[in-house]
């Protein structure tokens, strides 16, 4: 057993609570061993100063209905959790208390623990350490226990005024059998004990010492012998040696005045003796920790440690992860100690993921700055839903490293207007309508709670969408789009916390071009500003045009993201709705616009079973893969007949110039006929109409002219118009017109 020990110590208590199901989890538990077996995650809070090795052994008892389970089963560290041979019973909905000490013993739990007269080589020996859970349920994830000291330490700081260096300390008279009661965490000097003197452990030489004793009211006798033979003593008052709690006696010898003492009044906290408390140590590093679920994941996990380290500011990130999850979920989890989450942590501007971790191993994970919490998205709007919201803030600030640490609350966005998802009618499925609920919402949680501060993600989106790219921040509906529209929000996470605008902070992902990277960074300043107001991003209303007007323009449909491409993630797009400006190949904007998508029904995500990193020739175009797995479609009900046609709208054309219009159709692991799509162009006049057959049912090769609608030669209407139609034929298999990508070439 490792531990490190400081200058204070705890005062023991508390049982955690464990192993409710919680959120839905779709991680993989701790280990990965044998789910049957009871597994044990040790976890540290303030006040526990323990860190287990491998090859640790601790004993066991499980009572279950007032019955003894098992008793002293034998569980050994390894991997970060404690295993054995020990096995759930199988009656689920049964709870059951769990203990647990250290050291193992084999015969048997133990009534009494006698600490070591020498303590000069370790007090490890001396440590006796309890943990305890009340209403296990068994689950498929290690359990969260917290680990305590029992014992009480003695720390002598002193002030060497001699010549001579100091050989050693006693601390004499002291009890040193312990009576013990793992079941009610409490430990006693026992009355059959020997009184015996304690050499303590040296710490710093000729500055700090210290000893494990057993908890008792005590005169003590503190003893120094010198290098020069000579000894000091001096009898010290009576005091109460608390369980858990570490007295510091601070003492001073010189060869005029001896040996001095004072004992300090009372016990603190028993803290690492070879760095300083948790909390403490200001080292310059911002630490962040959000528990949430995809909403935090869209926020910090992607380029918020960039924006730091660019600024030169030192940060570690972590993301306590369930999809999905609500403010109740947390509660449940909270009370249950269930490892259901993945943790995600960025350090130096790596991520890594860990399953099965709980909220308190999270928590205490690091001595976190700031803490944030969240309602899941659907009901970020309905205050009413807040419900232990208090109850959640309250354990954060109890189990929290840093004394200082920040309690944040993330005001979330609003779902696209064309979001389908389930839970947006409880907004009436209106945009505006579920972002001023989630103000109003946000804003009764401040009030009515003790919240440090608000990170206004919400408002940043929105003011975002006010600029041109429109109600295009979004790559599914309710999720961020993953460039700009992650961005966006780290940018707001950056100011919240630092301080610094977002507009000074120039850095942005090769992914963002510089006017969307300006938007972002602006739309999140303003929302900083003013969190609960909507900015008219005045300044933003249009890119401006610097294309020649003679280079390809490439348009990727649905919510992967072709890099280099303009990116549509819409299917919907009104006369009276912002525009989608377009870049052409070069990355510089056009007058090129998309002002108008009618008539399709759905986003089309691909099927999942792609080939990896497979780009797609047709027509002498490399289509990369982001670009033709998804799409937007118009469906409809087969035998019932076609559907459509929808329409895109592109103006901003140049009347004086033709142009061709490539149009990739294709749906992989589909039958070759069962799907056929239609399609036709309307410029000055309108052209032929083009059918493919869209479905690939495996991989053919690169070359696939057959997916591709090519008309040739089109000229825009007067006002600078073509319209695109698709539409969806009835096969009697299926009624889907699909359409994943455009590219423009003007001739």
């Amino acid at each position: 057993m490792k531990k490190k020990y400081m200058i204070m110590i705890m005062a023991v208590a508390v049982c955690m609570i464990l192993a409710l199901p919680g959120c839905k989890k779709t991680e993989q538990n701790v280990s990965g061993e044998n789910p049957a077996l009871l597994r044990i995650s040790p976890t540290l809070t303030r006040a526990t100063d323990t860190s287990f090795e491998e090859g640790d052994r601790i004993g066991v008892t499980v009572s279950k209905s007032g019955e003894t389970y098992a008793e002293n089963a034998m569980m050994e560290f390894s991997q970060s959790v404690f295993s054995g041979d020990l096995e759930w019973y199988e009656d689920t909905e049964t709870t059951s208390e769990i203990y647990a000490y250290y050291p193992y013993s084999e015969s048997g739990v133990p009534a009494t623990f006698t600490v070591a007269a020498d303590q000069s080589k370790g007090t490890s020996p001396s440590d006796f350490i309890i943990g305890s859970i009340k209403d296990a349920k068994p689950s498929g994830n290690a359990i969260a226990m917290t680990f305590r000291h029992v014992l009480s330490k003695v720390v002598v700081d002193i002030t060497n005024d001699t010549d001579a260096d100091i050989a050693s300390i006693t601390l004499k008279g002291s009890v040193i059998t312990a009576d013990v009661d793992v079941t009610e965490t409490s430990v006693s000097a026992s009355a059959s004990s020997e009184i015996a003197d304690i050499t303590t452990y040296e710490a710093a030489a000729n500055e700090r010492y210290y000893a494990i004793l057993v908890p008792q009211t005590v005169s003590l006798v503190l003893e120094v012998s010198t290098s020069d033979s000579k000894t000091y003593s001096r009898n010290l008052e009576e005091v109460t040696l608390g369980q858990g709690g570490e007295r510091t006696v601070t003492a001073r010898i010189s060869e005029e005045q001896g040996l001095q003492v004072k004992v300090a009044g009372d016990d603190e906290d028993w803290t690492d003796e070879d760095e300083t408390e948790p909390g403490d140590e200001d080292d310059g590093i911002v630490k962040i920790l959000a528990i949430g679920n995809s909403f935090s994941q869209d926020a910090v996990e992607q380029y918020l440690w960039e924006l730091f380290d660019a600024a030169g500011i030192e940060a570690v990130i972590g993301n306590l992860y369930i999809g999905g999850c609500t403010l109740d979920t947390h509660y449940s989890n909270m009370q249950s100690g269930e490892g259901a989450y993945a943790y995600r942590k960025v350090v130096d501007g790596e991520k890594t993921e860990t399953a099965g971790f709980s909220l308190l191993n999270g928590i205490t994970d690091e001595n976190w700055d700031y803490i944030s919490l969240q309602q899941a998205s659907g009901s970020s709007g309905q205050y009413s839903t807040y419900t232990h919201l208090p109850e959640l803030i309250q354990y954060v600030r109890d189990n929290a490293l840093n004394q200082d640490m920040q309690v944040a609350f993330h005001q979330t966005w609003a779902y696209a207007s064309t979001s389908n998802h389930a839970e947006f009618p409880k907004y009436d499925n209106d945009q505006m309508t579920m972002y001023n609920a989630i103000m109003d919402a946000v804003q009764q949680a401040v009030a009515d709670n003790d919240i440090d501060l608000v990170i206004p993600s919400g408002t940043a989106i929105q003011n975002g969408r006010n600029s041109f790219i429109g109600d295009a921040f979004n790559r599914d509906g309710y999720h961020l789009e993953t460039t700009y529209g992650r961005y966006t929000a780290a940018c707001t996470w950056f100011e919240s916390i630092s301080g610094i605008p977002a507009t000074q902070n120039t850095w942005q992902p090769e992914t963002v071009d510089d006017t969307y990277g300006k938007i972002a960074r602006n739309a999140a300043h303003f929302a900083v500003l003013n969190p609960y107001e909507v900015n008219p991003m005045t300044d933003f209303q249009a890119p401006e045009v610097t294309s020649d007007g003679q280079t390809p323009i490439y348009i990727d449909f649905g919510s992967s993201r072709a890099t280099s491409w303009n990116n549509v993630a819409v299917y919907e797009l009104s006369e009276s709705d912002r525009d989608i400006f377009l870049k052409d190949e070069d990355g510089n904007y056009t007058s090129v616009v998309i002002s108008s998508l009618d008539g399709f029904t759905d986003m089309y995500n691909g099927v999942g079973s792609e080939p990896d990193e497979q780009d797609l020739v047709a027509g002498g175009i490399t289509w990369l893969r982001d670009a033709w797995v998804d799409g937007i479609v118009v469906s409809g009900t087969k035998g019932e007949g076609n559907v459509g046609p929808a329409h895109i709208t592109f103006s901003g054309l140049d009347p004086a110039v033709t142009y061709d219009f490539n149009i990739l159709a294709v749906r992989y692991n589909g039958s070759a006929d069962a799907r056929i799509t239609r399609f036709s162009v309307e410029g000055i006049t309108e052209s032929g109409i083009i059918e493919i057959k869209q479905g690939m049912k495996s991989w053919t090769g690169e070359n696939l002219d057959n997916y591709l609608a090519a008309f040739h030669d089109v000229i825009p209407s007067a006002d600078g118009k073509v319209i695109l139609s698709v539409e969806g034929l009835d096969t009697g298999a299926a009624a889907d017109g699909n359409i994943n990508a455009v590219v423009i070439s003007p001739k």
